[in-house]
Formats: structure tokens, C-alpha cells, sequence
């Protein structure tokens, strides 16, 4: 599979700020929520976003597998896709319209736009929108890893380019000095007893697993 070229990464950043935008704009009106598990919803926003994603890649690789959490036939899409032609296209990408929906529902900025890649059961390449924050992530094995502020298509244009990602090790843990990241329903379940285990336990709370990745 050809790795993704300069313009297919501008289109990508693009359709992934749009739709981050639209559920930026749409958390200020009035939306629906569903109950689609226990403790587990979705709202109109995301089914918005799924087939506003969907579209996209569609469009720009109609060749591969799409599948989406809020879209149970895109799985049964693919799955009959490939009954009929096993050998037809080696990359499956994954959406996730709203990665955090309890932050969004609660009107709490942690929350993302999520996509990603798998080649040979292997994870390729991943993009996590802030849209709370403007904030693009993404990188990959053949792509480094990046930072977009803003409009990608300005980035582009070459009046800001994106800021290269160097992980660094954090200090490690001591007496005084325990940070633990965590979601809110998993500290509200268990901060206490962690805390009666780990006193100096210092919780910083966000909800999208996209954006804990990040930080």
C-alpha cells in the first residue's frame, strides 16, 4: 500500500477539522441523545459526523474498508466485501465521530474527532482533532508525528507549518509527585481507593482516550 502523499494528508486534516467545527457548532444547539448500552450514548452529532467522515475517506480512498463505532453496517460492509473479493484492498481505516461523548453531552472540551489506519493487522497512521482546542494530532510509522493548530489548509499554504512531536520522558514518580490520568466515571468509581493505596496520587481527568493518548 503507497504511503499517503502531501495532498491526501491536506484533504485528510481538512475533513477532520470541518467536522470537528460542525460538532463544535452543534454542542451550542439543541441536540438528541440516545442510551445505546448501559451507561453508553450517542448522539445525533456523532451519526452526523460518521457520515460526514465516511463520505470523505469514501471519496478519497474508495478503495479501502471503512469502519465506524456508530455504524454497524459499515462492519457488515466490509465483512461482506471481503467474502467477495478477499483480496480487495489491503487498508481498513476506523472512525470514531466523537471519541469522549460524555464530555461532549456535558458540555466539557475533552472531547475528539478520532480516525485511523490498519494495514496487514498492523496500525499505521492515526489523526485526534481538539475541536475545543483547534488542535490536530497525527503520525504514523512513514509519517513521524505532528501538530497542526488551526486551519491545515493554511498550514499548507506555508503560513504555519506543522510542529513536529517529540515524546519525552516524564519525571518518575516519588513521595510527592504521582500523576495519574484518568477518565471522569473511572475516578468518580475508584479515586478514592486509589488515593487510600496511593496518597500522593496527583488525577487529571479528561474523557476522549484519543486526547489521553496525547497528552
Amino acid at each position: 500500500m503507497p504511503s499517503l502523499s502531501p495532498h491526501e494528508l491536506q484533504v485528510i486534516g481538512l475533513l477532520m477539522r470541518q467536522c470537528g467545527q460542525q460538532a463544535l457548532q452543534m454542542a451550542t444547539e439543541k441536540f438528541h441523545v440516545y442510551e445505546k448500552g448501559l451507561n453508553d450514548y450517542v448522539t445525533n452529532v456523532d451519526r452526523a459526523l460518521d457520515i460526514q467522515l465516511t463520505t470523505g475517506l469514501n471519496q478519497l480512498f474508495w478503495q479501502d474498508g471503512i469502519i465506524s463505532e456508530e455504524n454497524d453496517q459499515s462492519w457488515q460492509q466490509f465483512c461482506l466485501a471481503q467474502e467477495n473479493s478477499p483480496d480487495s484492498g489491503d487498508r481498513l481505516w476506523f472512525v470514531d465521530p466523537i471519541d469522549g461523548t460524555d464530555d461532549f453531552i456535558n458540555g466539557k472540551p475533552h472531547y475528539s474527532v478520532m480516525i485511523g489506519t490498519l494495514e496487514a493487522h498492523t496500525p499505521t497512521a492515526g489523526w485526534v482533532y481538539a475541536p475545543a482546542f483547534d488542535q490536530l494530532v497525527y503520525g504514523g510509522q512513514d509519517l513521524g508525528l505532528f501538530q497542526v493548530e488551526g486551519d491545515p489548509l493554511r498550514v499548507s499554504q506555508g503560513t504555519r507549518p506543522p510542529t513536529p512531536l517529540l515524546p519525552t520522558r516524564p519525571a518518575d514518580p516519588s513521595k510527592t509527585y504521582c500523576p495519574i490520568l484518568i477518565g471522569y466515571k473511572d475516578q468518580s468509581r475508584y479515586g478514592a481507593a486509589i488515593t487510600q493505596l496511593i496518597p500522593e496520587a496527583q488525577f487529571d481527568s479528561i474523557g476522549s482516550f484519543g486526547l489521553k493518548v496525547c497528552r
